[in-house]
């Protein structure tokens, strides 16, 4: 269904809704008619019984009364004139007559009835048999005249009837307030009321209130009555507009007429009701639906419109998207494809300007880029943002060079932002170009080969072109077969897993290994991970291959621990891709589980590309991984943009130095002398370090020297298959001690590399010198200054600084002063100076020096570093920190303890902590028998083991001796145990170094802030108490403070 099509189908069904509704509505309002119209017709039905009834009902009763004086005459005319009158009053209450008189003929009836009645003009009729009904209404009164048949004996009976015998003979219930009845004589005269009233008269004084159709009406009524007719039902409409009936029927006698008014809807009283409601519901209904109709209409216009511009317009840049995009390329290329061309374009390194700037300002440049090239287009050309910062342009097709000086043109323009600034930023722009064939009209295909071409241009120029080359396309088609068949590949095994040991330079031994990935084509052979493991990148694939990996290695550890081997740490590489999939985690630690593996042994490897990209998010994963039981490293340090600053804001273990330190023009002084600096820097993070890719054994040993902690490259052991691994690395169960196998350099000999060429620019780089105060001699980290001549070591180096020129003659007492050794020099030294960097030139520069009074291979040493670089002030405050620094161990000190404690407590933010006290039991035997150098290692060795149990925020110091202190802030007295029982685990396993193995136990001491005490002298003691307690029951365990010990 295309587009038109969705877009009619929600208004066909609205409009089909209403239609039924309408049909519905219409068949409600027919049926309510058709109610109406047979309740109409039940109502004249009903009018015409009622009138019929009642009519029955007064000529029954009339009947009765004719009846009994037909009795009375005939018995009365058979007494004597004497007893007539006795007779007739016996029977007249009888017969509820108020009096009855028997007359001689019609003459003597009026007569007498005159005599009643002197007002009444009645007229008797003196006909044989003749009955007669005779009204007086003024007097509410009946005359009933009887007389005898023709045969019978002569005499006419006379009864009356008062006390209102018109309005008795009239009542009657059937109406029920509905209506009125009345009894009309044939000339109209109204019988039952008291009043003289003539019906037709009533309705000719009211002619004027009739319409003319109720005037017909009544004429053709009293004609009918006026000629004897039979009667008849009429409707009208009152002049106060309601319905009525008049039904009128003759009785039997005289010549009056029963006429009823009665309301319409005697029946139907709340059907009309009921029927107009449902006509107004119907009605309502039908509107209603229109509304809904016409609301639904209105806002499906409006949410098609908000539709299409969520499907057609890019929300960054305002103008069209990609999909927009490629509908109006479809119709282009339906004419005519090879009219045109396809261009690709993005910005290189875009994600610096979203990583230093903000993703905020980065759209904004997005926005400023498509109305840049909106306004190049020629009529007929389009425009949209794909992804990211890719830009596609349809254009008109030109010759080659034409179109790279129309594309250099809107690099011009993109950048034309820069004129008249001082700082001038240049957005540098590649593009990929696409040319169709005739009759081509896939614009995806197009759009994948203009950005083959586009990602083809390598190289930092500030503009890139490239046409689509077709040899590429098969390129990327092997590409996408390899991405095709890597499932396949796995369930094959033909994925293979290789271990490259790591030798841990102390000890000279295999201590780990990195899990690396080949790849046993069946078609091409071994694939290095150059070869594939990109494509994956590329194509999102690579996740499946880390797991995979990381299972092999899951599988390898407990196979090893089965068959009682040494276990050693593995690490694995973790793409970028899998910080997408938050429950990583999660699965990484349910396979340790099903094989029974220890996270711990496990470490993930991150390259330092992945923090450029969402630094906090990055930091927020490393925890997930600690707190999942992994370590972390920060693979290829030094590779990218990473800076010290990263060793401090990332809680990583572990850090591996690329080997582009080790190789060419870095593998020079001033190179190592880099190397060092982020070796003491993050000796002093308790970062362990591995220096990877290193192949010479003079390499080996300086970093050996420069306490690197392990190494990594085919000086030892190059990348090998687990089986390989087991037997090279191993040296029957336990894992195999190592020597370099190249004649090494002098033991403290120190290298310097002369390379003439290395330069120090003192506004960008930091410069590093050793001064040995007891051989007067200084060495430099670069050529800094003219004055060394090309030196980089000095001997009588403090008459060569008060004489050389090298410190300015203003700053030199200050310099000089700062190199004395006279036993109140202070640990750490700092100062701003001027410096001769050029010729005559002098800078100013600040001066850092640290002593370090006992290095054992010189009695004495001063550190300095020379830098006006403020992104090194973090590196070197740390460097100021060893100050409070035990030497041997790396710890802090005991003074520091004792006053960062004190400073914690007395600052009211703490609310419980704990201190351990810790003696390593029986270590003058140690130092006796293996003697003090041992000792020494020994003593570092346990420093180390500490550091591994306890949180970077736990401060760990050397308080003396074989004495440590820790200080634990905000910690449970269940995790307090639970650290405690770690710490004498960690005292359990052996100390290994070389071909010695000593195993060293410890009594431990605890004391809970703020319950054992409140200040710093209180903890120490009662923690001193615990661990005396520990020794007491019989040492190698821990004791908690208890009251009374």
């Amino acid at each position: 269904m295309d587009a038109k099509h969705k877009k009619e189908s929600p208004n066909i069904l609205v409009i089909v809704l209403f239609w039924i509704i309408v049909i519905l509505s219409g068949i409600y309002v027919r049926n309510t008619l058709e109610i109406q119209k047979v309740t109409e017709e039940r109502t004249e039905t009903y009018v015409t019984d009622i009138t019929g009834q009642i009519a029955d009902s007064i000529n029954f009763r009339v009947e009765q009364s004719i009846q009994a004086m037909r009795m009375i005459r005939n018995s009365a005319t058979l007494f004597s004139p004497d007893r007539v009158e006795t007779f007739l009053e016996g029977k007249r209450s009888y017969f509820d007559f108020d009096v009855f008189y028997l007359a001689k003929d019609t003459t003597d009836a009026e007569t007498w009835i005159h005599s009643i009645y002197p007002e009444a003009e009645i007229k008797l009729e003196g006909r044989a048999g003749e009955v007669q009904l005779i009204a007086v209404p003024a007097e509410g009164s009946l005359v009933y005249f009887v007389s005898g048949e023709a045969d019978e004996t002569p005499g006419i009976l006379v009864g009356i009837k008062k006390s209102d015998a018109l309005m008795e003979l009239m009542q009657n219930d059937s109406l029920d307030g509905k209506g009125r009845l009345f009894t009309i004589s044939g000339d109209g005269t109204v019988i039952n009321t008291l009043v003289q009233t003539n019906f037709f008269d009533i309705i000719e004084e009211k002619k004027e209130q009739l319409s003319e159709e109720n005037k017909k009406i009544f004429s053709q009524m009293e004609q009918a009555v006026k000629t004897g007719g039979d009667g008849g039902m009429i409707e009208y409409r009152t002049i106060a507009g309601e319905d009525q009936i008049l039904c009128y029927l003759p009785l039997n006698y005289s010549d009056w007429y029963v006429v009823a008014f009665i309301e319409s809807d005697i029946i139907s009283a709340g059907v009309d009701a009921i029927t107009m409601r449902n006509i107004l519901l119907a009605l309502a209904a039908v509107g209603l639906m229109g509304i809904v109709m016409l609301i639904t209409t209105w806002r499906q216009k409006n949410i098609q419109g908000k539709l299409e511009h969520l499907a057609y317009v890019d929300p960054v840049t305002g103008g069209q998207n990609l999909n927009r995009f490629k509908q109006q390329a479809e119709k282009m290329v339906e004419e005519q494809a090879e009219k045109y061309v396809l261009v690709s374009m993005d910005v290189q390194d875009f994600k610096l300007i979203n990583n230093v700037y903000g993703v905020e300002e980065g759209d904004r440049t997005l926005a400023y880029l498509y109305r840049v090239l909106e306004k190049g287009l020629e009529p007929g050309e389009i425009l949209a943002r794909g992804s990211a910062d890719v830009f596609y342009l349809f254009l008109e097709r030109q010759e080659r060079e034409a179109l790279i000086r129309r594309l250099e043109h809107v690099y011009t323009e993109v950048n034309r932002f820069n004129e008249g600034r001082d700082d001038s930023y240049y957005l540098e722009l590649r593009f990929g170009i696409y040319e169709p064939e005739a009759g081509e009209t896939d614009i995806s295909r197009m759009e994948e080969r203009a950005n083959i071409a586009r990602k083809s241009q390598n190289g930092r120029s500030r503009i890139l072109f490239g046409f689509y080359d077709r040899n590429r396309s098969r390129e990327v088609i092997e590409e996408k077969e390899l991405v095709y068949s890597v499932d396949n590949a796995i369930a094959n095994g033909e994925f293979l897993v290789y271990f490259q040991p790591k030798v841990n330079l102390e000890r000279m031994q295999v201590a780990g290994a990195e899990a690396l990935i080949r790849w046993n084509h069946p078609q091409r052979g071994i694939l290095a991970p150059g070869l594939f493991v990109p494509v994956l990148e590329k194509y999102r694939m690579i996740s499946r291959l880390d797991m995979f990996v990381f299972e092999e290695v899951c599988r390898t550890l407990a196979r090893w621990r089965a068959e009682g081997r040494e276990l050693c740490g593995i690490s694995v590489n973790i793409s970028r891709q899998h910080f997408d999939a938050p429950d990583f985690l999660r699965t990484c630690k349910e396979l340790c589980s099903r094989y029974g593996v220890s996270p711990e042994l496990i470490e993930l490897e991150l390259t330092e590309t992945i923090f450029l990209e969402n630094p906090q998010e990055v930091k927020s994963s490393i925890d997930r991984i600690h707190a999942a039981g992994f370590r972390c490293s920060l693979d290829d340090f030094g590779t990218g943009y990473s800076s010290l600053g990263l060793l401090n804001d990332l809680n990583v273990d572990v850090i591996k130095l690329d080997r582009v330190f080790f190789i060419g023009a870095n593998d020079n002084q001033r190179g190592r002398n880099i190397v060092e600096t982020i070796l003491r820097l993050a000796e002093q993070l308790h970062i362990d370090t591995v220096a990877e890719g290193i192949d010479s054994p003079a390499q080996a040993e300086y970093l050996r020297r420069s306490v690197c902690g392990m190494i990594q490259g085919y000086v030892f052991f190059k990348p090998m298959p687990v089986e390989e691994f087991e037997r090279e690395a191993y040296q029957g169960m336990s894992l195999r001690y190592v020597s370099l196998q190249a004649e090494t350099e002098r033991e403290g000999e120190i290298d310097v590399d002369l390379e003439r060429k290395a330069t120090f620019d003192p506004t960008r780089e930091i410069m590093t010198f050793l001064y040995f105060p007891e051989e007067d001699q200084v060495i430099f980290s670069a050529l800094f200054s003219p004055v060394q001549e090309g030196r980089y070591v000095i001997n009588g180096a403090r008459k060569w600084f008060g004489s050389s020129g090298f410190v300015h003659e203003e700053d030199r007492p200050a310099f000089l002063k700062m190199l004395r050794t006279d036993g109140n020099e202070a640990p750490w030294m700092e100062n701003t100076l001027r410096f001769l960097v050029g010729q005559e030139r002098y800078e100013w520069l600040e001066i850092y020096l640290k002593r370090d009074i006992s290095s054992r291979e010189r009695a004495n040493v001063i550190t300095g570093v020379l830098t006006n670089m403020g992104e090194w002030q973090a590196e070197l405050d740390r460097w100021k920190e060893q100050a409070s620094r035990d030497a041997l161990t790396g710890l802090y000190n005991r003074a520091f303890f004792e006053s960062w404690v004190s400073t914690s407590l007395d600052s009211g933010n703490l609310e419980r902590g704990a201190l351990i006290f810790i003696d390593v039991d029986d270590f003058k035997n140690i130092n006796d028998t293996l003697g003090h150098l041992a000792g020494d290692e020994i003593l570092k060795g346990i420093a180390q083991k500490i550091l591994g149990v306890f949180r970077r925020t736990d401060v760990v110091a050397r308080f003396g001796g074989d004495e440590y202190v820790i200080f634990v802030p905000s910690v449970s007295r269940n995790i307090l145990v639970a650290r405690l029982e770690q710490l004498c685990q960690v005292f359990r396993e052996p100390y290994v170094s070389g071909n010695m193995t000593y195993f060293v136990a410890a009594s431990i001491g605890a004391s809970y802030y703020p319950d054992d005490g409140r200040d710093c002298r209180v903890l120490l003691a009662n923690a001193d108490k615990a661990l005396y307690e520990a020794k007491r029951r019989g040492k190698n365990q821990y004791v908690l403070y208890e009251p009374g010990m």
